[in-house]
């Protein structure tokens, strides 16, 4: 049998879901979980999809690819001459730059002599 309490609890029910404030329990974790998971695996499948098209599109690039009639680059030796020329007054000029420049080594602690200042009498 139904009893009194039951009864309540029924009616209580229906006037709150009649009166729209619906159910009370907005967070579901389960539901959020499948959700979560669901877009993570549709992401996947998707980026997977995406690339193995991808590859497949390269993967045939080079049988498309049409090589061109191109004619080999021809070099004057008279130009050469003169590029080589400009070069080498270039190399001699920074020689001669180098050839009178003397390298001072630092100086070190090891180099400098004690002081008396530095000397300090045990008292």
């Amino acid at each position: 049998m139904i009893d009194k309490n039951e009864i309540l609890n029924m009616v209580r029910q229906v006037t709150r879901r009649a009166s729209g404030g619906g159910e009370r329990r907005i967070i579901r974790p389960e539901r959020d979980w499948f959700v979560g998971l669901f877009l993570s695996l549709l992401i996947v499948v998707g980026g997977f999809a995406y690339q193995l098209n991808k590859f497949f599109y390269y993967l045939e690039v080079e049988n498309h690819v049409v090589a061109k009639d191109t004619t080999t680059q021809v070099y004057r030796t008279s130009d050469l001459e003169a590029v080589l020329e400009v070069y080498e007054t270039r190399a001699a000029t920074s020689r001669d730059l180098l050839d009178g420049y003397e390298f001072v080594p630092p100086i070190t602690t090891e180099d400098i002599p004690p002081t008396t200042d530095d000397i300090t009498a045990p008292e």
